[in-house]
This record gives structure tokens, sequence and C-alpha cells, in this order.
């Protein structure tokens, strides 16, 4: 999510009809979930095949800062049920975000979770899809 709104921000891309954005998550939870105890979050991600370092957190530019700046049309949204990107969240962000026309929240999912799996119910993706994709 933060690579695609830097993305954004430096290449100015000319193609793009929209982006769409699922469950932000605010810096201090990047913070708690992958730096607190970096050596357990270093193991985890190595099991992942990916890679954590120290540069990070540091790297990180907040969604806080970066959403406000968007001149292409964003759609963001979260779960109900998101037990890291809140609606209390999204209701702050969309605070930051007035004044910006690109910008347009949606509610949240009922009853999703910050993942949607093929365990979840169809008529939760059915819900997912057009809070997203419709209007």
């Amino acid at each position: 999510m933060l690579v695609s709104l830097k993305s954004l921000q430096l290449e100015n891309p000319k193609r793009l009809d929209r982006l769409v954005l699922w469950g932000a998550i605010p810096l201090w939870l990047y913070w708690k979930m992958f730096m607190r105890d970096v050596a357990d979050s270093q193991s985890t991600a190595f099991e992942k095949k990916s890679k954590l370092d120290g540069s990070f957190f540091p790297s990180l530019e907040p969604i806080e800062v970066l959403l406000p700046t968007v001149q292409h049309r964003t759609i963001i949204t979260c779960g109900g049920e998101d037990k890291y990107s809140r609606p209390a969240f999204h209701s702050y962000l969309k605070q930051l975000c007035i004044g910006n026309a690109q910008v347009e929240f949606r509610e949240p999912v009922v009853g999703a979770a910050h993942e949607l799996t093929s365990e979840c119910p169809l008529e939760m993706f059915k819900s997912y899809m057009d809070t997203l994709f419709c209007a």
C-alpha cells in the first residue's frame, strides 16, 4: 500500500483509472508488529521467504502523510472486523483528506477481517467486490 502511494507520487502514471487500497495500517502498528521484537519478525519473514532488516521501519513513509497528497482517484476501505486497520483509523484518515476530491472512502465491509481467504463466505466476497469496484 505504501509502495503504491509512493509510486504514484514519483511516477504520475497517465493511464491509471484508480487505485484501490484495502486495510490501511497506522505507522505505530508497523512498529509494534515488526520492530518491537525484530529477531522474531526476522525469523518469521525468513520462513515466508521475505527479508526484514533494520532499514524497514526507517524507510516507511506513513500513510497518514502520503494519502492526503494523492493526485489520482483512490478508493480506500477496510473490513469491519479488521484488527489491524480499524474503521476508526479510516475515519481519522478521512479527516486528513478533507479537501482532496481524489480520495474516496467507502464503508467497511461488514464481517470482513484484514484478509479475505477462500474460507470466507461467498456473500462477504461479493460485498468486498461491490464495495471496492462498483459505483
